[in-house]
């Protein structure tokens, strides 16, 4: 395989990338909403694994970041959807959905915490 590429054949190439990867973004997404659907169920053990996440992991042949990122992603997609249409739209890649992803759940168990303990000093 030839290195060097001409002026031409990298602007070709770029262009090919950025295209596969909001192929694969897309892609990414629609898989991060069925694997949260697929966690929802019992399926996981019943095929022997006691987490929805160890179950994906070994069947989809990933790792356990990744799989908890898609996890993350689909199961707040109904917080982030003018997000996930930022993403189809090409303006954000999937990664950028993770991090939001994994901020809105960061931020939901941080007010819920702070509300529970808030709601026991007040003697409720």
């Amino acid at each position: 395989m030839r290195l060097e590429l001409s002026i031409s054949e990298a602007e070709t190439l770029a262009d090919s990338l950025r295209k596969r990867r909001r192929v694969i973004d897309r892609m990414e997404l629609e898989w991060a909403a069925d694997a949260a659907r697929l966690a929802t169920t019992d399926h996981h053990r019943l095929e022997g694994s006691e987490k929805a996440s160890d179950f994906l992991r070994h069947q989809c042949q990933m790792g356990e970041g990744a799989v908890k990122d898609r996890l993350a992603v689909g199961s707040q997609l109904h917080k982030l959807w003018e997000s996930a249409t930022a993403m189809r739209n090409g303006e954000i890649g999937f990664p950028h959905l993770v991090q939001m992803a994994h901020t809105a759940s960061a931020v939901w168990r941080a007010a819920t915490t702070t509300t529970g303990c808030c709601t026991k000093a007040a003697g409720r």
